[in-house]
């Protein structure tokens, strides 16, 4: 499949408003030949689907959103879109290919002088938010290892794993020292066109302004272990797909997940990155602030890092950690409306880590609490 110089010029727009939330649907579709899910799913898809017999395992829950795919649709054909899309995203000093490719997208040389380079855009404001890539990052990392047979046959299994090593590069430098992250590049404020009716430019990279603001979480910090957990999860993940290739880079990405993991659980679990950073700044037409990442509970994503890296590395605390964060997310954090869960709730999100740490704790612990999560998540569908 072939990408057009039109379809790279949407892919490049498109992507400064939808990267997170495209990425994360597409890499949890493209199995090639039918995937182990969950008691609960797998009877039902292994009969619309034509398959032989289901293999059971939680885990296998991640691929439930392919209930939404149609039987006749090429699902090979829908990575290499991706992957031009995620290229599109990509920020600091582009790979050759790229720049070939998407010459309207080179760095700016007034960004020549910036310290924190590279990682990805996800809005249309060149404001690089370190939430949205690190929850992107383990989504590719995880569906990476749940259908490595779907990346090869569509042939994308090798630039995927560079696009993953391109995100946790970023997160790695992030982590300036062992009790700091950076959260955020750029200030959305300083974007804004029309303060009353925009949250976001769609000019060239080469109008965005220099000297931008670092916004960076420390261990003295008012909240942010939720991002700083986002990125440990990110990075224990990223060290399960380079492990048995790369065991330099993988023992690196685990280093530094472990110790952002030890930063995120010495930060107040009380307040959100949000308490450092605004997470809401400017009004849009009818009078009601935008959001930029707004980041709305903890537990959920220490749960998950916890649980990563467990499975990267066996420690028994991990295990017991993730179970305790789970069990004060469900207790402190899920929104209620009338004595019900909000529906809402169970969509999968940057904000929301409950369903993957359940699916993790599932797999890992058969954690009971988990497993209803996970029917929850279905049935608020």
């Amino acid at each position: 499949m072939t990408t057009s110089d039109a379809d790279k010029k949407i892919y490049s727009q498109t992507s400064r408003h939808s990267f997170p939330h495209l990425l994360q649907l597409a890499t949890v579709t493209l199995p090639t030949s039918f995937p182990a899910l969950p008691l609960y799913a797998c009877h039902t898809l292994a009969a619309v689907h034509g398959a032989n017999e289901c293999v059971l395992n939680p885990a296998g829950a991640i691929a439930a959103v392919w209930f939404m795919i149609p039987n006749q649709y090429n699902l090979k054909q829908v990575l290499p879109t991706v992957t031009a899309f995620v290229d599109t995203a990509r920020a600091g000093d582009l790979p050759a290919y790229i720049q070939k490719d998407y010459p309207w997208l080179q760095t700016p040389a007034q960004l020549a002088n910036e310290t924190m380079t590279g990682g990805y855009y996800v809005g249309s404001d060149y404001v690089k938010y370190s939430m949205p890539i690190a929850t992107t990052m383990t989504m590719m990392a995880w569906s990476m290892l749940e259908f490595p047979k779907g990346f090869a046959a569509a042939g994308v299994d090798s630039i995927t794993k560079d696009q993953l090593k391109w995100g946790a590069d970023y997160l790695m430098k992030a982590h300036t020292t062992p009790t700091s992250f950076v959260v955020q590049v750029g200030n959305p404020v300083d974007y804004l066109l029309n303060i009353a009716q925009r949250n976001g430019s769609w000019g060239p990279p080469q109008e965005m302004p220099a000297n931008r603001t670092v916004y960076t979480i420390t261990r003295t910090s008012k909240g942010g272990a939720d991002v700083v957990a986002a990125a440990a999860s990110a990075l224990a993940a990223t060290y399960e797909v380079y492990k048995a290739s790369d065991t330099t880079y993988a023992t690196s990405a685990l280093n530094h997940a472990q110790q952002l993991y030890a930063l995120a659980t010495n930060l107040p679990s009380n307040a959100t990155y949000c308490a450092e950073v605004a997470c809401f700044e400017g009004l849009k037409s009818g009078g009601y602030r935008w959001k930029a990442y707004l980041s709305e509970s903890v537990y959920d994503d220490l749960a998950l890092a916890a649980a990563w890296l467990y499975k990267a590395t066996g420690v028994r605390q991990y295990a017991t950690d993730a179970e305790f964060f789970f069990r004060q997310h469900q207790q402190t954090e899920i929104p209620f409306t009338n004595g019900t869960i909000n529906p809402t709730y169970y969509i999968p999100n940057y904000d929301n880590s409950a369903w993957a740490a359940a699916i993790m704790i599932d797999d890992l612990l058969g954690l009971p609490i988990a497993t209803q999560q996970i029917l929850n998540f279905f049935s608020g569908w």
